[in-house]
């Protein structure tokens, strides 16, 4: 079994270099191409095309840059910006020369590769090579944007979202990313202090398409209460490296090199280490807590928010409920399988309803909003029903996806949580 894992880990990576490779050179070799049809026939469309293509890469590119950064509330720099329109052109090149293979194929398949041919097997041609670019051509652009991550930079601080005093740190994932984090030590409060302030620290985990900053509200009231908090940009995201996510799986790792750095920089506040994660964050946060490595054993306790037991689930519970009748099953079992080989994962795998069994004996929390779209909720029963003991749950009625980070009643529930959590013996 092992071995088998461990060969597909290895075509994964292959698949996923071939595509890199795809993606830098398709926009050179579409311009060479073009260029080499038009000295050959200076009336050819050819030329004009391929510039149409590329021109609307960058509009593409900059437009999803544009849209993104309002969205999160930050600014990209020129470079991601320029990144963003060389990813697009690229993936249109690919998806043009796939056109160009499937129109031909349908034209062999219904015979009528010459002209003259009967009207219905043109159409027959032309319904077949719809068919084929919707099947196939529609995931690939799902599974493309959704793993290649447009890094916004969030100017806010934890000075100024919440008057907090911090430091700015970074450290390294076992894998070599870069990542850029927030150090805020307990702040003082009014009230009194508890015999353990300031000796626990909290690892703050946002979720898909966020930050350390856009999410820092989760932590609100546990600094206060003598809690630490490490709040890190994921890989692919905020000031963090890397270009592409894969929602869980490899963040686990950034998630085991927080823990480290907080052992290495801090080990009086390192007493103990808890985790809070919401969505991707959460799944990630699951995966190290039970990783088989001295980081992973030293997480005491994990929260997470609005979260899922198993990727291939939730693509087709987010593609039946966003797209069309039917998009559910292309995001499971061909937008899933892409987007892995896009970012050499194995996408499909990754389950912490799996996973979160082996968390027990340390309690984990539960919490998830009734209506939440886009994790249903019935994605975070399941994975609360996989669980073991010690275990609790807060479902909060008429609470969406990020309406639990605002929620006065779950960051209560919270704070009581990391003040009594315990192994069981």
């Amino acid at each position: 079994m092992l071995a088998g894992h461990m060969k597909g880990r290895f075509v994964l990576g292959c698949m996923h270099l071939l595509l890199v490779a795809a993606y830098v050179m398709a926009p050179v070799a579409a311009v060479l191409a073009a260029w080499r049809s038009h000295k050959a026939d200076p009336k050819t469309s050819a030329w004009y095309a391929t510039v149409f293509t590329l021109l609307y890469g960058v509009v593409l590119g900059v437009g999803l840059s544009v849209v993104y950064a309002k969205e999160v509330g930050g600014t990209v720099s020129v470079g991601q910006v320029g990144l963003a329109a060389y990813f697009a052109i690229g993936m249109l090149c690919i998806l043009k020369w796939f056109d160009l293979g499937v129109r031909r194929f349908s034209r062999v398949i219904c015979r009528c590769r010459r002209a003259g041919a009967p009207r219905w097997r043109v159409e027959a041609a032309a319904l077949l090579r719809l068919v084929v670019l919707a099947g196939i051509g529609l995931p690939y652009v799902m599974a493309a944007v959704m793993t290649y991550r447009i890094k916004v930079h969030v100017t806010d601080t934890p000075g100024t979202i919440l008057n907090w005093t911090y430091s700015d740190v970074h450290f390294r994932s076992a894998d070599g990313v870069d990542l850029a984090a927030w150090w805020i030590p307990a702040q003082r409060s009014s009230g009194p202090k508890s015999a353990n302030w300031g000796t626990r620290t909290i690892l703050m985990c946002h979720g898909l398409a966020a930050s350390k900053a856009n999410q820092l509200d989760m932590v609100r009231d546990l600094v206060p209460a003598g809690f630490n908090v490490l709040a890190f940009d994921f890989r692919a995201h905020g000031d963090s490296g890397g270009q592409l996510t894969t929602f869980g799986d490899l963040e686990r790792q950034d998630v085991l090199a927080a823990v480290r750095w907080i052992q290495l920089n801090h080990p009086e506040q390192a007493k103990s280490i808890d985790g809070l994660g919401i969505s991707m964050g959460a799944a990630a946060l699951i995966a190290a807590a039970v990783d088989d490595s001295p980081e992973g054993r030293s997480i005491s306790a994990v929260a997470v928010y609005s979260t899922y037991g198993d990727l291939p689930s939730l693509a087709e519970s987010v593609g039946n409920h966003f797209y069309f009748p039917g998009a559910g099953w292309l995001a499971e079992h061909l937008m899933l399988p892409m987007a892995g080989a896009q970012s050499g994962s194995d996408l499909t795998s990754f389950s912490p309803a799996a996973l979160v069994g082996q968390l027990s004996p340390r309690p984990v929390m539960f919490v998830h909003g009734e209506q939440d779209t886009l994790i249903d909720f019935s994605l975070g029963e399941t994975l609360y029903n996989a669980a073991e003991q010690p275990k609790s749950k807060l479902w909060i009625e008429r609470a969406g996806h990020d309406d639990i980070i605002e929620n006065d009643k779950a960051a209560r529930a919270v704070i009581w949580f990391f003040s009594r959590a315990r192994p069981i013996i």
